[in-house]
């Protein structure tokens, strides 16, 4: 259960002085009008109730995106998160493959002592960075980890939805923990505390994810972009279409402006420092679709994606080539080699991927179906190769 806000926090969230990070705060006017949050700072808080995990939906216009969108976009068109879970786990060990750190997980849920965290390597191998796959479902581990061991700290936020059941404002990642923990056999995780909600309310949810330190820069430009249709009405075209939204969509957002005198709340709400900032996360509902994918996927952040569309001077086609590099789908024009050698380079990667590992007789199915899955794709590779030779 998260804590009472204190009297100092009621007063803060209201004031348009600075706080103790320097950021503006937007008047209580404002707040109670717009954000629906400055009279709830005055409330009594309201007490979370159980609700059963599969009751509640995702939010397909979530600014924050927690698992990779192919898995997102299943779970938002009907997949059972059990079943998404289970394809987030696949790749994540089949990625981590591929990086050479095969994955053991269960011990950081389980709490138990282990020298080596997040591979199977001994303790003197050094660690390396996780394909981002992996690496997010590593946080998910953690968190759940984290949630069995001491409990849930916030509960979730949620509104009755249309046909039954509910929809997420705020908390995805903490129902996919529930999900994880339910899945794993632990027994009280098929309800959740949550704090239902009339409605949805677009401010209320940037107010939560603002205050999060983790929202990467395209999170924060789907979350502008959502405030910018809030602040102009009848300005744009809804979303109608299943799943969740493309770039395209909150694209619509990139002419919209700030309503006079508002510049700063919405600064705020985002967690930014300064107005000027807002132009910036604007400037990416721009960027060509191959770059906000692998920005999303990779959490660049808006000063990297700033320096890469200068390096690209205008060239959108520059720009993706240099967002591919960056994620290493491409190497370096002066680093290329011909394509017999690159082949050769691939099939030793994933050979020596493959020989670092050592099965164990309490694999998961996941751990399983990857290393299966890797071994059948290096034997592909290899034939390639053969046949090229």
């Amino acid at each position: 259960m998260g804590r009472r806000r204190s009297k100092h926090d009621r007063q803060s969230a209201g004031s348009n002085r600075p706080d103790a990070t320097g950021r503006p705060q937007p008047d209580t006017d404002f707040l109670d009008a717009f954000l629906g949050v400055g009279a709830e700072l005055q409330a009594q808080p309201v007490e979370p109730v159980g609700v059963p995990i599969r009751d509640i939906l995702p939010d397909p216009l979530q600014p924050r995106r927690v698992m990779p969108g192919a898995l997102r976009e299943a779970w938002l068109s009907g997949t059972p998160a059990e079943e998404v879970l289970n394809r987030w786990e696949v790749a994540a060990h089949a990625a981590a493959i591929d990086a050479g750190i095969p994955l053991r997980w269960k011990h950081i849920i389980d709490q138990e002592d282990d020298l080596t965290p997040l591979n199977e390597g001994g303790p003197d191998r050094k660690e390396q960075p996780l394909p981002p796959v992996a690496a997010h479902w590593l946080d998910l581990v953690r968190l759940a980890g984290s949630i069995h061991q001491v409990g849930l700290e916030q509960p979730v936020t949620i509104f009755a939805a249309d046909g039954g059941g509910y929809r997420l404002i705020v908390g995805e990642r903490r129902l996919l923990a529930f999900y994880l923990l339910d899945g794993q056999g632990f027994e009280g995780y098929t309800h959740i505390p949550a704090i239902k909600r009339q409605e949805a309310h677009v401010w209320r949810q940037a107010f939560e994810n603002g205050a999060r330190q983790d929202l990467n820069a395209i999170a924060k430009a789907r979350q502008l972009a959502l405030l910018l249709m809030a602040l102009n009405e009848g300005e744009w075209k809804p979303f109608r279409g299943n799943g969740q939204p493309g770039r395209a969509w909150y694209a619509q957002a990139a002419e919209l402006r700030v309503p006079y005198g508002r510049a700063e709340a919405v600064t705020t709400v985002l967690g930014l420092r300064n107005p000027r900032h807002l132009r910036r996360y604007r400037a990416l509902l721009t960027l060509p679709e191959v770059v906000w994918t692998l920005a999303d996927e990779h959490d660049w952040p808006e000063g990297k994606l700033r320096a890469m569309v200068a390096a690209a001077s205008g060239d959108p086609d520059q720009l993706v080539r240099i967002a591919r590099i960056e994620a290493g789908l491409e190497q370096p024009p002066r680093a290329q080699r011909d394509a017999l050698t690159r082949a050769m380079e691939r099939v030793i990667d994933r050979l020596e991927g493959l020989n670092q590992i050592e099965p164990h007789d309490d694999w998961t199915f996941q751990q399983r179906e990857a290393v299966r899955r890797k071994v059948q794709e290096a034997r592909r590779r290899l034939e390639e190769l053969e046949r090229r030779l």
